[in-house]
């Protein structure tokens, strides 16, 4: 997709999705370097291809709109020119994020990994298809048996058959578990012992996968996204509560995870249980003393922005540099408010962004946070208040040094991004354009608005 020279082609090149293969090479911009912290890329690089038929398990946190499926994306393209098989899936595509269970989520990488598989032709001798054919008669229909394998299984003679079957059947056993709750109930009723026998059955078939696959000079990664935008409530129970089942099928995989949990006090159940966790931090816009920080910072950005439009399609830079600067290194709300504001120049036929339109982006933004930030409630009961959401900012906006106190209301701040974690030291800031909700509040007095 090449750089937009018009506004309405700005609008495409600066959407709020994961960019795609065919776009990395005119849009990536490195960033690695610029952001602090765990330099993740390299290290995940270097791991992986010294063992790239391990079974090796990383959590990959950091804030939505950090950047993180970019990078996801750059290791995946990395790692293929090196022989790898990589499976790259989203949660949210696949199965319904409010209701998952880790239940669905082996079921539905098992279907990507069988998908992949049947895309490279592999075929595994029936020694490594009866357990898992057996699993699958315990838990689906005869209606989804036959049409997954056309009869095949229950015929129960010797057969070699390809990937093919088994995707379609385990499309549908994921199609179920998105849909259809009683589905996932039933196996929960016999839950040690359907899902041990799912691990068990799933390993002899990546093992023979591996195998395969080795044998063609090709390693295996397995990407599991969108993870870290689970309610936090529902990231514990995955997280902390199965994570041992989670990293039990033998294979190299990386699984987004939601960044506030990293700073859960249960956090050292799932650190314990994977190889490794890396943070992406945000980039930084401005210096813990709250100053600009242009080289690699803002500076970036630009850099970014350039790659993805021209950038005369801004009035000047300094409206330019207003969007760069209050968006706090978060991509998204980048993207968001310079979309935003371009729907306000096209309604008035201008052809550039100026100064009144970035005002009027930036107030809807504005709006957007504060509406965030309200009391949560289960049931009837007020389980935390708004007064405590902004008390936990004010504390943040006002320390000099910065550092998380990692309360439950810092938690919940940080994974709706009104917080924001910078720099390998761990530091936090409240987000530029929620200062200005605390401004208006009078709150925090004008001095603490972004310079």
């Amino acid at each position: 997709m090449p750089k937009a020279t018009t506004l309405i082609e700005a609008i495409a090149n600066l959407k709020n999705e994961p960019l795609h293969k065919d776009e990395f090479k005119e849009f990536f911009v490195e960033t690695t370097k610029d952001r602090g912290g765990d330099e993740a890329f390299p290290h995940l690089k270097r791991n992986l291809l010294n063992d790239p038929h391990g079974s090796n398990h990383y959590l990959f946190a950091g804030a939505r709109g950090c950047g993180k499926s970019t990078e996801l994306l750059h290791l995946q393209i990395e790692l293929e020119k090196d022989g790898f098989l990589v499976v790259n899936f989203s949660v949210r595509t696949e199965l319904e994020p409010n209701s998952l269970t880790h239940i669905d989520l082996l079921i539905a990488t098992l279907k990507k990994l069988f998908e992949a598989a049947n895309n490279y032709g592999l075929a595994i001798d029936e020694e490594f298809l009866k357990p898992i054919t057996n699993w699958v008669k315990k838990v689906s229909t005869e209606e989804t048996i036959t049409k997954s394998f056309g009869g095949e299984i229950k015929a129960g003679g010797g057969f070699k058959m390809p990937f093919k079957g088994f995707f379609e059947l385990f499309s549908t056993l994921t199609a179920q578990a998105k849909y259809d709750r009683d589905f996932t109930k039933t196996i929960h009723s016999e839950e040690d012992h359907l899902i041990s026998e799912l691990i068990n059955a799933g390993n002899l078939l990546i093992k023979e996968i591996k195998r395969e696959l080795e044998s063609q000079g090709k390693g295996l990664l397995v990407i599991i996204e969108d993870l870290d935008k689970l309610d936090l409530k529902k990231g514990e129970e995955i997280f902390f509560n199965y994570v041992s089942r989670l990293v039990a099928f033998e294979m190299n995989t990386i699984y987004t995870f939601p960044i506030a949990l990293y700073y859960n006090v249960q956090f050292n159940v799932a650190r314990s249980a994977v190889t490794d966790v890396f943070v992406l931090p945000m980039i930084m816009t401005h210096n813990i003393d709250g100053s600009p920080k242009m080289e690699g910072g803002q500076s970036k950005l630009k850099e970014l922005l350039d790659k993805r439009m021209d950038l005369s399609l801004f009035e000047n830079e300094e409206v330019m540099f207003n969007f760069i600067k209050y968006c706090g290194g978060s991509i998204f709300d980048l993207f968001r408010m310079i979309n935003g504001a371009i729907n306000f120049a096209l309604n008035r036929e201008r052809d550039v962004i100026l100064s009144e339109d970035w005002e009027k982006a930036s107030n809807r933004a504005i709006d957007n946070y504060q509406a965030m930030i309200s009391d949560r409630i289960e049931g009837d009961k007020v389980i935390t208040s708004s007064a405590q959401y902004f008390a936990a900012l004010v504390r943040v906006a006002k320390d000099t040094t910065k550092k998380a106190n990692n309360t439950w209301e810092e938690l919940q701040l940080r994974q709706n991004l009104c917080l924001l974690s910078y720099n390998g030291r761990g530091w936090i800031d409240v987000h530029p354009l929620v200062k200005e909700v605390l401004i208006e509040k009078i709150l925090l007095d004008e001095s603490y608005r972004i310079r």
